[in-house]
């Protein structure tokens, strides 16, 4: 997928999250169990979470609102 303003800013509000609850890229895959490599595109815009994905992400870091209103 090419990065879009959408995936790209949700790639950020993600990062920032994980930054905040002190997580590593590792540490939030396996607390989550969402890939790594997942986790990497997703940051980087290269994807958008599925909404399990999100549900998942969203039971480790909290913050729903501050992950969908990009």
């Amino acid at each position: 997928m090419k990065p879009t303003r959408t995936s790209i800013q949700f790639g950020r509000s993600l990062q920032r999250l994980r930054a905040e609850a002190d997580l590593t890229q590792d540490g939030l895959a396996k607390l989550s169990r969402v890939q790594q490599n997942h986790i990497s595109k997703l940051e980087r815009g290269e994807r958008l979470p599925s909404w399990t994905t999100m549900r998942k992400l969203v039971d480790v870091l909290g913050h729903p609102e501050r992950l969908l209103l990009l």
